[in-house]
């Protein structure tokens, strides 16, 4: 079916043929779990195919769009509606069986099973079934053998690179196709199985294999070329987050901007500036999303890193008008206080509440939603730390009319904004 399923013009021709002979053709297919089935197929291609993507990257490119990507070519479909519709289409959805692959029967179930299908009145103890399996697991010595890493485990493991928290966004991810699956071919499907959580767990039967997993999976990590990219993998459709945190923070920072420019705010003006720095990162995102949908092989490192070196370099101008600041307010007397800019103090004061309350809230909606923007509360520290000191130096100005005010201020924002640009040097040199 992975053959063919893109081929209309070839499932034409092979009904054609079938009928032809004076049969009636059916479509006898076994989908399988994806966690599972993601886990096999990399272990597959990996030791007969030649595929030498770092795994990491392979289910970068199966949880973001659907499929893996080898030598610029879409691998088969993990959404198996797309697999099965276009036979579905051509023999009818009358001439489809859906079945499901279990990995935890035995054997022979699945030989039987297929049988019965065929051959209804069928009996498993007229045929010779083999006592082995031809293809069976593949282990973390054969795959890294393969993957250039000649060091051994001490024991032998099954293949098992997924987490916990991997195997339940296969959940998440593949929901809606596996219920496509369920109203068409009426067969219920799940994303994972009890099997590929505790092979997901850390932790084996006794303290050797134990150690031995975690090493192989530390090596598997270090077979790749590149270390994973600075922000997660991420489903399909998680754009809407993006959307919402790059229109939210480019009204904060228009807002702030604005207002306080009007009333020469040096806390609302470069919190304002930094906003905007915010937004348009996010909004990369958006991009890379729609470039995503469209079906469209797209570099997720090459949005990483230019969206990481625009930022640095945003976040360096910002810096530079800092210093010019404050080198220009050092002495400059203040004879009455600032007034104060109400619409940019609640700007300021609405980033605040939503980072700081909402900042628990918005790590776990990330987490389960793969979006990156959303779940990197980490780099959230910098901007969290502005808007306090925006709404320090608004409550500030009310009060307080030193000129030394606005040059703390500026001394601030440059040692955040140093901070910042360390932060993401450290992490592009990481990624590359």
């Amino acid at each position: 079916m992975s053959l063919l399923w893109h081929n209309s013009v070839g499932l034409v021709s092979l009904r054609d043929a079938i009928v032809d002979a004076g049969f009636t053709p059916k479509i006898v297919c076994y989908v399988r779990p994806q966690a599972s089935f993601c886990t096999s197929v990399y272990a597959q291609i990996v030791c007969n195919g030649g595929y030498r993507t770092p795994f990491f990257e392979y289910l970068n490119d199966t949880l973001t769009g659907g499929r893996y990507v080898w030598n610029g070519r879409a691998g088969t479909p993990f959404e198996y509606q797309k697999l099965i519709d276009p036979f579905a289409a051509v023999f009818g959805r009358d001439a489809i069986i859906v079945r499901r692959y279990r990995s935890t029967a035995r054997d022979e179930a699945l030989l039987c099973e297929f049988a019965r299908t065929l051959l209804p009145c069928a009996d498993c103890a007229d045929f010779a079934i083999p006592k082995f399996r031809e293809n069976g697991s593949l282990d973390f010595n054969t795959v890294l053998a393969c993957l250039g890493n000649r060091q051994a485990t001490g024991a032998r493991i099954r293949f098992a690179p997924l987490r916990v928290r991997e195997v339940l966004r296969f959940g998440l991810r593949f929901r809606k196709a596996n219920a496509a699956i369920a109203s068409r071919y009426a067969m219920r499907l799940p994303a994972f199985e009890l099997l590929d959580i505790a092979l997901a767990l850390p932790v084996r039967r006794s303290a050797a294999k134990t150690r031995a997993l975690a090493s192989a999976r530390r090596a598997l990590t270090a077979a790749g070329a590149r270390q994973p990219p600075i922000f997660t993998p991420h489903r399909a459709r998680p754009a809407v987050f993006e959307v919402v945190i790059a229109s939210t923070a480019g009204a904060v920072g228009w807002v702030s901007f604005v207002y306080g420019t009007r009333i020469a705010s040096t806390a609302l003006v470069e919190f304002g500036m930094i906003s905007i720095i915010a937004a348009a990162s996010a909004a990369a995102f958006v991009v890379w999303y729609a470039v995503k949908s469209r079906d469209t092989t797209a570099d997720y490192r090459f949005f990483n890193d230019w969206s990481a070196r625009l930022t640095a370099a945003g976040y360096a101008l910002v810096g530079m008008y800092a210093v010019v600041n404050a080198l220009l307010d050092i002495g400059g007397a203040r004879y009455e206080p600032d007034p104060t800019s109400y619409p940019g103090t609640v700007a300021t004061a609405s980033a605040t509440f939503v980072l700081t309350v909402l900042r628990p809230l918005r790590k776990r909606l990330g987490e389960v939603s793969g979006s990156p923007s959303v779940a990197c509360t980490r780099d959230d520290r910098v901007y969290l730390a502005c808007c306090y000191v925006a709404l320090f130096g608004q409550l500030a100005h009310a009060v307080i009319t030193d000129w030394w005010l606005d040059t703390l201020i500026d001394a601030v924002v440059v040692v955040l904004v140093v901070m910042k640009v360390y932060q993401i040097r450290r992490s592009v040199h990481r990624a590359g």
